[in-house]
């Protein structure tokens, strides 16, 4: 019997895999170990490699609780994993995305500002309060954004960046216009 629990313990095998292999042997431990071996039932450092199929056949049917049991827990484990893998995936190609495209800020013709969209976010994220008030403010003196990069230079963007920028030129006019007239105005008034 303590012959049977060593090779048991060796091979990973069951016990009357063991039991037999030692009757095989004569009792000879290292020859059983060497007989399960070349049955393909133990390796030499101890751990079983049997294949699915053999694991379900020795556990006497496919509905065996304890295989389906470590099969869904391989299953789930690979899936969680995978789950993982795809969003760190996601976040990376969203990360390049970010330093591939770029936000450009142009005056009079000029390019006044280029920089990743990522470092756009950032300091949309940290100073959103102050950047964003600034950004329309300048729309006012002269700036025009847009977009550039293999993912954000489409029509449909910079046409909406255009936009602003023709409403806040609309806004600025009439202003000033309606400020001319006043100033007309009181001047006409104040001649009578």
């Amino acid at each position: 019997m303590e012959q049977v629990k060593k090779l048991r313990e060796h091979a990973n095998v069951s016990f009357r895999d063991a039991k037999a292999a030692l009757e095989e042997a004569g009792g000879n431990t290292l020859d059983a170990l060497i007989a399960l071996e070349a049955q393909g039932k133990a390796r030499p450092d101890g751990g079983s490699y049997r294949t699915d199929q053999q694991y379900a056949s020795s556990a006497q049917s496919w509905n065996c609780p304890e295989w389906r049991r470590q099969q869904e827990n391989d299953y789930e484990c690979r899936r969680r994993k995978g789950g993982l893998r795809r969003f760190w995936q996601k976040v990376r190609e969203l990360f390049h995305k970010g330093n591939v495209n770029h936000f450009e800020a142009w005056r009079n013709g000029r390019r006044i500002v280029d920089m990743p969209v990522n470092l756009l976010i950032a300091v949309l994220v940290l100073a959103f309060w102050v950047v964003v008030p600034v950004l329309v403010a300048a729309l006012f003196f002269g700036f025009r954004y847009k977009f550039r990069g293999p993912d954000l230079e489409r029509e449909s963007i910079n046409d909406a960046m255009d936009k602003a920028t023709d409403v806040a030129e609309d806004i600025k006019r009439r202003v000033c216009d309606g400020t001319e007239d006043e100033g007309t105005r009181n001047g006409e008034d104040s001649a009578h």
